[in-house]
């Protein structure tokens, strides 16, 4: 079920509740004998949804997206989509604190911490500067903007590893925009580091 949909049917249900006149369901008294034609056609509209989605319930999807982009003086810009949920617990596993996210300041430190063990190019006892620039939120998603510098190697190597410390069956993906007709690169636990292999056709640029 959509949030809009989900929306929807809390709004009716309060309605309901509370013995209030909504003229857009077209009852004048939210009777439980008024209203119950009402009801019949809401869950009629979304009981189908409720019985497909059921499984995603249950077994819920969790994917992180990265896209990938060289920028000036050799930075990697990274625009980074992840849910909201499970980066506010990652964040809270490693600070001890419970947060929420926003685009301020304080957030952006906690994220660059987090972030430089878990998305770094070359070797972890070195990793590059990272500096987030900023943060997208919505009510399913959100984004992360960053840049990070890179060794200038021929191919650098990736470490992608966001929330798999916090979340079971983590798969990371990431897109080169340098490269758009090249697969994404898939991350796992089991496999958490991938060459970028920069071709031989494209520079960074100065």
């Amino acid at each position: 079920m959509s949030y809009r949909e989900r929306v929807l049917v809390t709004l009716v249900w309060d309605r309901i509740s509370n013995g209030t006149k909504d003229s857009r369901v077209g009852c004048e008294t939210f009777s439980i004998m008024s209203c119950s034609r009402t009801i019949l056609c809401y869950l009629l509209l979304f009981l189908p949804g409720l019985l497909v989605v059921a499984p995603s319930w249950a077994h819920p999807s969790h994917e992180s997206y990265a896209e990938l982009e060289w920028g000036e003086q050799g930075a990697l810009n990274v625009a980074l989509k992840v849910i909201p949920e499970d980066l506010e617990r990652a964040l809270k596993l490693h600070t001890g604190e419970s947060i929420t996210l926003r685009d301020d300041s304080k957030t952006h430190r906690l994220l660059e911490v987090y972030l430089q063990e878990h998305f770094y190019l070359g070797r972890r006892t070195e990793p590059p500067p990272l500096t987030v620039v900023g943060i997208e939120l919505t009510f399913r998603e959100t984004w992360v903007y960053f840049t990070l510098r890179d060794g200038r190697s021929a191919d650098p190597v990736l470490t992608f590893t966001v929330l798999m410390d916090t979340v079971d069956n983590q798969v990371n993906r990431a897109r080169r925009l340098w490269q758009p007709d090249a697969p994404a690169l898939v991350f796992r636990s089991t496999e958490p580091r991938q060459a970028i292999k920069v071709s031989q056709e494209y520079e960074p640029r100065e």
